[in-house]
């Protein structure tokens, strides 16, 4: 348990091991009252200890899953541990400043043991911020204020609990295990941008009716190898020959892979294509092709009757459950949600993280 990061679970004490027992077991697991609780002690072989009841002098509140069964105490040094985690496997420091929502909601909960339920409103800091104002007193990071929110600036990687803290394996992160269910088979909410090839095109695309960006890059430079079309005084850049100024219709065609695909997705009449997971016994995933651009989902700040709240408007336009995905959220973000008028709200200022 030591060298994973994690709490010793009750009844363990520095290099002790103590027998756990009370004078009075519970009413369902009493038996003969008369008799005197067994133990290892009475040197019966076939003896067992009765169930523990933890006492609030303990100094090792067992792990449990469920955060009602979790002192204050344990949940902060669950958060420490989050956080520990999360800077020694996921945040770089080229990722730094970062707002403090999104270290919560996108390191620190994905980072947590896939057992645990990690609240911060649990702690005695009730909020975000002042529990990581206690870790950078402690020396483990430090923040700034940014406007109405605050920003993790720098993680103190020399710090003595950072360079003790061994992480546990990445497999029994709470991200992996989501990641790993339905025996790996995630059903995951995709939208991508096509482009509808003309019949113009169909040298290089043949009977392919939609492209992505990144298929276009694919096909230009295959067709480059093999043609032979890289300019001679640099290897990125793409010398178009008779075919390729027809399919663009220019009389001449110059510029790397990236910049001509994004020149002829331009020329594509716009369409969509949209993943999205299905209920029901039959689950999976269902897609559809779309005319036209993906329609926008906006996320905005503002405040509502005194607090400050995240927006997200435009989720109906994929068919998104907007109460379901409120949800959601309330357990991955630990915060308020609702549904006002079409219009998803969260309290506090997730914009980046959402």
């Amino acid at each position: 348990w030591e060298a994973s990061g994690s709490l010793r679970p009750e009844g363990f004490h520095g290099a002790e091991v103590v027998p756990l027992r009370t004078e009075a077991p519970p009413p369902d697991v009493q038996g003969d009252t008369n008799a005197p609780p067994a133990t290892a002690e009475d040197g019966d072989a076939e003896a067992t200890v009765q169930p523990a009841v933890r006492s609030d002098e303990e100094d090792a509140p067992p792990v449990a899953a469920d955060t009602t069964e979790v002192s204050s105490e344990e949940m902060e040094e669950r958060l420490r541990l989050c956080f520990l985690q999360a800077a020694r496997t996921r945040i770089k420091d080229r990722d730094l400043p970062m707002p403090v929502n999104t270290l919560y909601a996108a390191h620190m909960r994905p980072s947590r043991r896939s057992e645990w339920s990690v609240d911060v409103k649990m702690t005695r800091f009730k909020k975000l911020v002042p529990f990581l104002a206690m870790l950078e007193e402690g020396g483990l990071l430090r923040m700034k204020p940014k406007g109405s929110e605050h920003l993790l600036v720098e993680i103190s990687r020399k710090a003595s609990d950072y360079t003790e803290f061994r992480p546990w394996p990445k497999d029994v992160t709470a991200a992996a295990v989501e990641d790993g269910a339905s025996d790996g088979a995630v059903a995951r909410f995709q939208v991508e941008v096509l482009g509808k090839v003309a019949p113009s095109a169909a040298v290089l695309f043949g009977n392919v009716e939609f492209v992505t960006q990144e298929q276009v890059v694919s096909v230009l430079r295959d067709y480059a190898n093999q043609k032979s079309l890289w300019a001679a005084n640099n290897r990125k850049k793409v010398q178009g020959d008779e075919v390729l100024c027809a399919v663009f219709g220019e009389a001449e065609v110059a510029g790397t892979v990236e910049q001509l695909s994004a020149q002829f997705m331009k020329g594509c009449k716009k369409f969509h294509k949209v993943t999205a997971p299905q209920r029901g016994a039959a689950a999976g995933t269902k897609t559809s092709i779309r005319p036209g651009a993906p329609p926008k989902v906006t996320i905005r700040t503002d405040t509502r009757r005194g607090h400050a709240v995240t927006l997200v408007r435009g989720l109906d336009q994929y068919g998104l459950d907007a109460e379901e995905l409120a949800a959601e959220l309330k357990k991955v973000l630990a915060g308020s949600t609702t549904v006002e008028d079409g219009e998803l709200m969260v309290q506090g200022f997730w914009d980046v993280a959402l």
